[in-house]
């Protein structure tokens, strides 16, 4: 019986210790959602990837309404970029249907989903023709710096 009671009362007072210390992580998940749109309308498909300082790529479909959502990601500083390409109807019998929309080369992308997200809406998307520069985060000229918890970025392109 004494067994029991002090593990019990062990137990009642590691509890919040162990919480506090899954809490006290200085980078955890984060999620992030928002639109996407060129000139005030929806970009209906394609890729936002999100680079993280290490190199690591985090590629996300954007749905046929011009939204996406990445359910968990690390936090901190990324460079984003957008494409369409991928979606362009010429261009996807040759580059993009040969390496795929998440395979760019040279980048490490380890969060690559094998398929869209559940609730993510990629059905019938139609190509927007973006500039070439949202693609290429040396010239993207997008940021967002990511805390833990539930956020929206909404991405505002022009030409």
């Amino acid at each position: 019986m004494r067994f029991w009671i002090r593990s019990g009362v062990v137990a009642l007072f590691a509890a919040p210790l162990l919480l506090t210390g899954c809490q006290g992580n200085p980078s955890g998940p984060a999620s992030v959602s928002g639109t996407v749109k060129y000139n005030g309308a929806p970009v209906t498909g394609g890729t936002i990837t999100f680079h993280r300082a290490d190199g690591e790529a985090i590629p996300y479909p954007i749905s046929n309404d011009g939204t996406y959502s990445v359910p968990q990601i690390q936090d901190g500083q990324m460079v984003v970029t957008v494409e369409t390409e991928s979606i362009n109807p010429p261009k996807q019998n040759n580059e993009f249907r040969a390496k795929g929309p998440f395979q760019k080369a040279g980048a490490k992308m380890k969060y690559a989903p094998a398929e869209p997200p559940a609730g993510t809406n990629i059905n019938s998307p139609v190509y927007v023709k973006i500039p070439a520069k949202y693609a290429d985060k040396a010239t993207s000229g997008l940021t967002v710096t990511l805390k833990k918890g539930s956020q929206t970025f909404n991405v505002d392109l022009t030409d």
